[in-house]
């Protein structure tokens, strides 16, 4: 089992430059704000899931 994981982990793994992590880790500072289309979009997954 231990090296199934540590397959599944070293598969997962994202090795990122300075700059890389830096606009990574802004980027989830930064507030996230809808767009109309994502909004439209978001609301027909919604009614899809509803049925």
């Amino acid at each position: 089992m231990r090296e199934a994981d540590a397959a599944i982990a070293a598969s997962t793994m994202v090795i990122l430059s300075e700059q890389e992590s830096s606009r990574f880790l802004d980027a989830l500072d930064t507030s996230f704000h809808f767009n109309t289309r994502l909004e439209k979009a978001m609301e027909a997954a919604a009614r899809l899931t509803r049925r």
